[in-house]
């Protein structure tokens, strides 16, 4: 079924909640491959949203050409972030006025791996 390919979900904080965000099977098994997952993380105006990565292990394969997590500023203009591999990524603050995140989590048909964690 190519719904269990596709993710599309929104996350609305206030400003004193936080949360996670995983990629699909997180904790339960490897993610698919072909999947095109777009995440949307949205706070109150006025406010910033911090991103810090608990878990990440994402086939670094294809020079993080095929399969990568890509993370984005409110309109998708800016990217604040691409990555892939076994390394934890660093912190990732928006400003203000971004105070809308969005991500892609995209694979290929060939590796899989156990995923990511935001918090």
């Amino acid at each position: 079924d190519i719904d269990d390919y596709q993710c599309h979900d929104l996350y609305e904080y206030d400003a004193s909640k936080a949360g996670t965000v995983e990629s699909p099977f997180f904790g339960k098994r490897n993610y698919h491959n072909g999947l095109w997952c777009e995440y949307r993380i949205r706070a109150p105006e006025g406010y910033s949203i911090i991103l810090l990565f608990l878990e990440f292990v994402v086939d670094p394969s294809s020079g993080c050409s095929q399969v990568q997590l890509v993370v984005f500023g409110k309109d998708k203009k800016s990217v604040l972030g691409r990555f892939c591999g076994y390394v934890l990524p660093k912190p990732i603050l928006s400003n203000e006025v971004e105070n809308d995140i969005r991500f892609l989590f995209r694979t290929d048909f060939i590796v899989s791996g156990k995923g990511f964690k935001v918090q």
